[in-house]
């Protein structure tokens, strides 16, 4: 193996076993609120738990749109490896404390369990800016879209793994609370991993900088901020796909955790086929931002096109091109960061991107929720449209 991805082998391991923490609990919030014989809202109207699903998806998030930019920030300063070790130790307390939530049928406390992993969950954001460490432009398609393929196989898995922890069929041990323990499990061992087998790759600053220094310059970077821009737009269309398909199936078609399950792990198997078949031929024809801008646009149309069939086959079709037309966006988006961030400013602009893209998150989750309570579909609509500005105005740019 190359010494360049022998370094980045266990972030790439412990961004795998991150995002099988994360994706474990999707497609089973959507049943714990909105299924009427499960919801551990019983009493409540369908608008209400609606309405109170979206905050709960949105905590995550929120907590990410605080913790990423500041850790990235801190990785800058004392070095990827302390940092990541520290976010996952506090990642596996906030999933026990979410399971502890569920256990109890409190919504404040899993809102407040959630928000904590997020707070703590800088995995990603971090190896980005490893790859800024350690990579030539040209070779950074190819380690984004390694790291990528590294959370896509886990969002096969998460899912899958997910629906079956939480249905009690499988066992009666099992419960909601169940794939939160095994995400703080998931999280532990990330740490174990990143104690033993990692090595710090961020070069000593010949001088110090402060906290306040590297913020001001983060912000003054006229392309960075373009960039963060672009990426908000566009992912406030992926938070959409991500957390509101659920919504839409589980009302228009009455889809159980397990049918949620299968779908995000066949949108998760095109994803890896994207990565294949357009993210590495395509990083010769075009920059990254005018990829991101044709894919931004691309996916735009499809979030409107998977709402057309009127029956659950319609997913088989309407699936596979929005897998591989996100493994083109998410890649580009993020090499698109990248190149514009000094090799110093790695760290804070990879987490700062993070940030951005979370806050997307957030606002999908506190906005979806209300949209979907008036009609399913009527997130999506949204998304689409923010998508489709984003990758407007990225194809509008001569220069980005």
């Amino acid at each position: 193996m190359p010494s360049k991805l022998r370094q980045l082998l266990p972030y790439g391991i412990v961004v795998f076993l991150g995002y099988i923490g994360f994706s474990l609990p999707l497609p089973v919030l959507p049943e714990m609120f909105l299924n009427s014989d499960r919801s551990i809202l019983p009493t409540a109207s369908a608008a209400v738990r609606t309405i109170c699903l979206g905050l709960v998806l949105a905590a995550y998030p929120s907590g990410q749109l605080i913790g990423s930019s500041l850790l990235g920030l801190l990785s800058d300063r004392w070095g990827r490896r302390k940092v990541l070790l520290f976010s996952l130790i506090s990642t596996a307390v906030g999933y026990g404390v979410t399971a502890i939530a569920i256990a109890l049928l409190s919504p404040l406390g899993i809102f407040g369990g959630l928000f904590l992993s997020g707070l703590a969950e800088g995995n990603v954001a971090i190896a980005q800016a490893v790859i800024g460490d350690i990579s030539e432009k040209a070779e950074k398609v190819s380690h984004f879209g390694w790291i990528n393929l590294c959370a896509c196989v886990a969002f096969i898995i998460g899912p899958l793994l997910g629906g079956l922890l939480v249905d009690p069929k499988n066992s009666s041990l099992f419960s909601f609370s169940t794939p939160f323990w095994v995400g703080s499990l998931m999280a532990l061992s990330a740490f174990l991993l990143m104690w033993k087998f990692s090595v710090e790759t961020k070069k000593p600053l010949e001088q110090p900088v402060t906290l306040s220094q590297r913020f001001k310059e983060n912000w003054s970077n006229l392309p960075l901020r373009r960039s963060y821009f672009a990426n908000f737009l566009l992912y406030f269309g992926v938070y959409s796909f991500w957390t509101c398909v659920p919504i839409f199936l589980e009302r228009t078609f009455n889809f159980a955790s397990s049918n949620l399950a299968y779908v995000m792990a066949y949108e998760s198997f095109f994803f890896a086929v994207g990565l294949f078949l357009l993210v590495r031929p395509l990083a010769t024809k075009a920059k990254p931002f005018r990829l991101t801008g044709w894919a931004g646009s691309i996916f735009a149309l499809l979030l409107l096109i998977i709402m057309i069939p009127a029956t659950p086959l319609g997913l088989f079709w309407t699936i596979p091109p929005i897998g591989m037309i996100l493994a083109l966006l998410m890649t580009n988006a993020a090499v698109m960061v990248s190149n514009a961030a000094g090799e110093h400013l790695q760290g804070q602009a990879m987490g700062t991107l993070q940030s951005v893209q979370v806050s997307a998150g957030m606002l999908v989750g506190v906005l979806g929720g209300l949209m979907a309570a008036l009609k399913p579909g009527l997130p999506l609509f949204a998304g689409a449209l923010m998508a489709g500005i984003g990758g407007y105005l990225l194809l509008k740019k001569e220069r980005f």
